[in-house]
């Protein structure tokens, strides 16, 4: 019975792991379709200022998509931990590790910084665009 409590407690884990890690991917989509939309915009109606609104639509997806990764990272220490623990108390408090795993760090992580990276690099090619043309 406790090794099936275990397991149970272990799934919870993973299904948080899960949602957010789900999350992460749903930011990155809807930051690229709401870019590409303004740009489409504003080289329909040939305005650059559009192309402004955008710079903190990336700034915010940014974050946002990080601070879900900085998350799954503070439940996987979480999920390792839990392994590790012989008692089971059903417990999901992560404050502690929120002190270890710090959140700067994971802004500048390739696998997140080039996304945006490259977003902001299609913003200011398209503003470039608008301006000589």
């Amino acid at each position: 019975m406790s090794e099936q409590l275990k397991i149970k407690h272990l799934e919870f884990i993973q299904n948080v792991i899960s949602r957010l890690s789900t999350n992460s991917f749903l930011i990155k989509g809807w930051c690229i379709t709401l870019i590409t939309g303004l740009i489409a915009l504003s080289l329909d109606n040939q305005k650059f200022v559009i192309l402004i609104i955008g710079l903190p639509i990336i700034v915010i997806f940014w974050f946002l998509d990080t601070y879900y990764l900085w998350l799954e990272k503070i439940y996987r220490a979480h999920y390792t931990i839990e392994i590790e623990n012989h008692q089971i108390n059903f417990n999901m408090d992560i404050t502690s590790l929120k002190k270890e795993i710090l959140f700067s760090p994971l802004l500048f992580r390739f696998s997140i910084f080039l996304l945006y990276l490259i977003l902001i690099i299609l913003l200011i090619g398209a503003y470039l665009f608008l301006r000589n043309s």
